[in-house]
C-alpha cells in the first residue's frame, strides 16, 4: 500500500472514530460539578464577572467558554468540539512519532484515542483536552526540527517558536506548564522556545 493510500485511510478511520465518539455524548452524565465554566462565562456575559473566583479557573478556558457560550453553544456543542479536539490530538501526536518509525506511528494515536482518561475530560468542561492537543502540538514541532531532512536554521528557528508558542498556550490554560517549557528549552538550549512562550 502507498504512502498516501496509508494517510488516507488512517485519516477515513480517525474520522469514523471520531463520529462514533461524538454519538456516544448524550449517552455519557452530565457531571454538574463540571458546570463551573459555563456558569461563570454566562456571569461574565451577563456584565457581572465574579472576580473573588478567577484564580480558580484555567484563564484561556474560561475565555474559550465565554467566546463558546457567546456565539450560543451549549454543553453538548463544547463537548464536540472537544472530541474532535482529541483526534487533532491524535494527528499530531502520530506525526511527532514519525521519528520512532511506522509502528510508532500507528500505535501512538491508538494508544491516546482508547484512553478513557482522554474521552472522560474531553466530555467535560475541563481544560486538559486543550492542553493536550497544544502540548501535542508543541511535541511535533520539536519532532520536525530534529529530523535530518530538514535540518536548516531558519526553519529550526520558525519550529522553535511555534513549539514555545504552544506551550505558552498550554501554559495559559494551567500556569505550571511554565516550568516544562523552561525544562525544555534548556535540554533543547533555544531561547526562542522562551520567545514564543511569552507571546501568549
Amino acid at each position: 500500500m502507498s504512502r498516501r493510500l496509508q494517510i488516507a485511510a488512517g485519516l477515513i478511520l480517525l474520522a469514523l472514530l471520531t463520529w462514533a465518539r461524538v454519538r456516544l455524548i448524550d449517552s455519557l452524565p452530565d457531571q454538574g460539578h463540571f458546570a463551573k465554566y459555563t456558569i461563570v462565562a454566562d456571569q461574565i456575559l451577563a456584565g457581572r464577572i465574579p472576580r473573588d473566583r478567577l484564580l480558580d479557573f484555567s484563564p484561556l478556558y474560561l475565555w474559550f467558554v465565554v467566546a463558546m457560550r457567546a456565539i450560543g453553544a451549549g454543553f453538548r456543542a463544547i463537548r464536540t468540539l472537544q472530541i474532535v479536539l482529541v483526534s487533532a490530538g491524535a494527528v499530531l501526536v502520530a506525526l511527532a512519532a514519525r521519528r520512532f518509525g511506522l509502528l510508532a506511528v500507528i500505535a501512538a494515536p491508538i494508544l491516546l484515542l482508547g484512553s478513557r482518561g482522554a474521552l472522560v475530560c474531553a466530555t467535560e468542561l475541563e481544560p486538559e483536552t486543550f492542553i493536550l492537543v497544544l502540548n501535542a502540538g508543541a511535541l511535533a514541532c520539536l519532532v520536525e526540527d530534529s529530523r535530518p531532512r530538514l535540518s536548516g536554521q531558519r526553519r529550526a528557528a520558525v519550529l522553535h517558536l511555534l513549539a514555545g508558542f504552544l506551550l505558552g498556550l498550554s501554559a495559559a490554560c494551567r500556569p505550571v506548564a511554565l516550568l516544562v517549557v523552561i525544562a525544555i528549552a534548556i535540554a533543547m538550549r533555544s531561547w526562542r522556545l522562551i520567545a514564543g512562550a511569552i507571546v501568549p
